[in-house]
């Protein structure tokens, strides 16, 4: 990934940060971060109020997205092109040595306006070679549990339509023959 992030350098290098990654995600920016023009966006359950008042992390980044991070994006882009003149809530960032971040943790209510990366054929067909695939029907957990970080920055929990995720799943089993399905609940 580095490699391929330093012979592209593209304009703006996003990079979503769980649990399971964020190792991963501190060393590639601490490699590639000064090696390249590019721009860094870390966002993602990991990215919280802590992670970017920590300067060996918030460093790292040039924006953090602090909660659902789908429209944050979106806006941080148009910002960035010239389309919007103030940054959007809810994103991080450094200016003149200091850092900025106005709170803009505002979810997104009805998750069914999160475009459906399987329903809009984002992933390419090669991905469903294995036959397995990742379905969220709900964002949040009730129960809030001091270990478990699937609560984290949420206030409550948020659900897919019914409608929604049955269009999923049949997308998914009936066209893409998926056999094996993780739900993220």
């Amino acid at each position: 990934l580095a490699d391929e992030i330093m012979s592209k350098e593209p304009d703006l290098v996003g990079l979503s940060s769980y649990v399971w990654n964020i190792n991963t995600v501190r060393s590639l920016l601490a490699f590639v971060k000064h090696k390249v023009k590019s721009q860094f966006v870390v966002g993602g359950p990991e990215i919280t109020d802590k992670w970017i008042n920590s300067p060996e992390d918030a460093l790292l980044a040039d924006y953090a997205i602090i909660g659902a991070g789908e429209y944050k994006l979106l806006h941080l882009v148009h910002y960035m092109r010239g389309f919007e003149n103030r940054m959007p809530e809810g994103i991080a960032y450094w200016e003149r040595g200091s850092l900025i971040y106005a709170d803009g943790k505002k979810e997104i209510e009805n998750l069914d306006i999160i475009p459906s990366i399987y329903l809009d054929s984002v992933i390419e067909d090669q991905y469903y070679a294995n036959q397995e695939a990742y379905v969220e029907t709900m964002r949040g957990c009730k129960y809030r549990c001091k270990y478990c970080v699937y609560h984290k920055n949420l206030d409550k929990v948020y659900y897919y339509s019914l409608d929604r995720v049955f269009k999923e799943l049949t997308y998914l089993i009936a066209e893409k023959q998926v056999v094996s399905l993780r739900i993220f609940d």
